[in-house]
């Protein structure tokens, strides 16, 4: 009866039987990965119908949905407001209802809701709206091409889109009193291209991204990430370090008995992440450093919530190693509120626990590759640690 009223469109029999058969709203048609009540009401532009189910209950985070019904391919539900501008009201409807990292869930090219939309091209309205709504966050997530953003925007001619996030970046890297904001220091410990940030101009002075920050009152010290290249060598050096490779630093070699974790106490300073959308913790996870793991756990617990560019998380990678190693970097990771990473899934919808049974996959084995040697620009080299004891020193393409 309730799926029928909600196939129909008729709100007041799907509120009576809500409100007075109290039936469960979070079902879903065909199988698990089959459309749910809300995701059909989203793909209707039924506002009144998506508030009532969500007011009743209806789950709105972590959940995916069938890109369409002739595909297993599967998206974040809230990627169904991403159609048209009819569609912006409820998605500022759901917004609030949501977990921000809802924002950060990705499609099977890797795109988060920003990057999905200038994908598909949606108004600059209702990109600006994403990019809003992320506090500016969303501007340094990568889609499966290593794309930002306003590469992607770039890249697809969208010069109003481009000119639109460049007034955002330019409004709010600096406050109204002159100081510096901490959106400044995204762009470089992102590892973002530093001509398409450094050289935004302000339409009403004229003055560059650099010579507005030259004139602030920089009390935090905020200019030191506006130089990227120096930004980029560092988080190099902590990326190495993380897995237990040479970094380069004479001082640091001769302490090179813990295997880098001195270096990593010393420097670590934010949560770079590279063009691979890798952190220190990927890197420290695929080259079993243990110690590394527990310390940046503890000190620095968000970076078990970073995914990479196609949305696979630290224990993404945790279930990919082989045994013992892998229930031991497990048990690192879950030991403090394991629940909010066991969730998640990687872009193709598989949570961690389901790569340990495709540990022998050529898949899996090409993650596992990657991490240890793509380095921070995302591009192929040596490993940057020593190879793990087992592991794949060549291509798995070519064994």
């Amino acid at each position: 009866q309730l799926i029928h009223a909600v196939l129909c469109h008729d709100v007041e029999t799907t509120r009576k039987l809500l409100e007075r058969e109290k039936l469960p709203v979070n079902i879903r048609f065909r199988d698990r990965i089959g459309k749910t009540l809300l995701s059909h009401c989203i793909e209707q532009h039924n506002t009144e119908l998506v508030r009532l189910l969500v007011e009743h209950g209806a789950r709105v985070n972590q959940i995916r949905v069938r890109l369409h019904e002739d595909t297993d391919v599967t998206i974040p539900l809230f990627h169904k407001c991403l159609c048209d501008n009819e569609c912006l009201d409820i998605a500022k409807f759901l917004n609030p209802q949501m977990d921000p990292a809802e924002h950060k869930e990705k499609d099977q090219a890797g795109n988060t809701a920003l990057l999905a939309a200038i994908e598909k091209g949606l108004s600059v309205r209702y990109i600006q709206w994403l990019i809003q709504v992320t506090r500016g966050s969303a501007l340094v997530d990568r889609n499966a091409d290593g794309l930002t953003p306003k590469e992607l925007a770039t890249a697809k001619n969208n010069t109003e889109v481009v000119k639109m996030i460049d007034k955002y970046i330019i409004q709010n890297v600096v406050q109204e009193s002159g100081i510096p904001t901490l959106l400044l220091p995204q762009f470089s410990i992102n590892f973002c291209c530093e001509e398409e940030i450094t050289r935004i101009t302000d339409e009403k002075t004229k003055k560059t991204l650099v010579e507005l920050l030259q004139d602030s009152n920089d009390k935090y010290n905020m200019k030191k990430w506006l130089n990227f290249k120096e930004v980029g060598n560092y988080a190099e050096k902590i990326m190495r370090a993380a897995s237990g490779g040479d970094i380069f630093e004479k001082e640091i070699r001769m302490k090179s008995s813990d295997g880098g974790l001195s270096y990593i106490k010393d420097k670590y300073d934010a949560n770079y992440r590279d063009r691979n959308g890798f952190t220190a913790m990927t890197r420290a996870i695929v080259f079993h450093k243990f110690d590394i793991i527990e310390y940046l756990c503890t000190t620095r617990p968000m970076l078990k919530t970073l995914p990479d560019n196609l949305n696979r998380y630290p224990l993404h990678y945790a279930y990919a190693l082989p045994e013992p190693e892998s229930e031991r970097v497990r048990k690192l990771l879950q030991e403090k509120n394991p629940q909010e990473i066991e969730k998640r899934v990687d872009k193709d919808g598989l949570y961690p626990a389901d790569y340990a049974a495709l540990r022998d996959s050529l898949k899996v084995q090409q993650i596992l590759y990657d991490a240890r040697t793509l380095n921070v620009y995302a591009q192929r080299g040596p490993p940057l640690g020593r190879w793990p004891v087992g592991a794949l020193k060549d291509p798995p393409e070519e064994e």
